[in-house]
């Protein structure tokens, strides 16, 4: 939500004091960014303890025990969240809101130039996002999902796109908000936390039906 109010700030700044749309729009971003950070397992921390929940509650019911895969789960949240989005603007700049604005001003866009340090990131970026998709084939060979994180971070500071001063400039409590997060959901799986509290909920259910 941060980097998206940054980049909208000046549209939304534009707009005229209390406008309907103007309010709608900083609704709009809060609510966009919460559907996004379901889109794959790694958005969020709760994305892999909600992985982790599906795939018991699977093994419970069908006594299998498969593992939800990055493509899987995106494949599964992108038509949901693509509802999500259109429900939201339906509710919020058809329901909620007014349009009151009759031009909204454009984001300011600064042309660059595709130069060899962009063109890489964007492989690279591409790479990780493909390898992510197939790592339960080849998890055998690389490891942990996370092993494979750490090659676009070798990769982007060892050939100097990104220097000691990104480094530093890093938004490190949200590094460790991200990494508490994941660090979070890995202890509950490995302690099978998870899976007693699935147990637990499931005898009161069955209790109550």
């Amino acid at each position: 939500p941060v980097l998206c109010f940054s980049i909208m700030s000046q549209t939304i700044r534009s707009l005229p004091k209390g406008s309907q749309f103007r309010k709608a729009l900083i609704i709009a971003i809060a609510t966009s960014c919460n559907i996004g950070g379901m889109m794959t397992p790694i958005a969020s921390p709760q994305n892999l303890v909600a992985s982790q929940a599906l795939s018991t509650a699977f093994s419970n019911a069908h006594r299998k025990n498969p593992e939800i895969s990055f493509g899987m789960w995106v494949l599964i949240a992108c038509p949901l969240g693509t509802i999500l989005i259109l429900i939201t603007h339906t509710i919020l700049f058809r329901l909620w809101f007014k349009i009151d604005v009759t031009e909204v001003p454009p984001i300011p866009v600064t042309k660059t130039q595709w130069d060899a340090p962009r063109i890489a990131t964007v492989v690279m970026t591409a790479i990780i996002i493909i390898l992510w998709c197939i790592h339960p084939v080849i998890e055998d060979y690389v490891g942990p999902s996370g092993v494979l994180a750490i090659i676009p971070v070798v990769f982007f500071y060892g050939s100097g796109i990104l220097r000691k001063d990104d480094f530093d400039s890093l938004s490190w409590n949200v590094v460790m908000l991200v990494a508490g997060g994941s660090a979070l959901s890995k202890a509950v799986k490995e302690s099978n936390l998870l899976h007693t509290i699935s147990h637990s909920v499931s005898d009161i259910t069955d209790g109550q039906g």
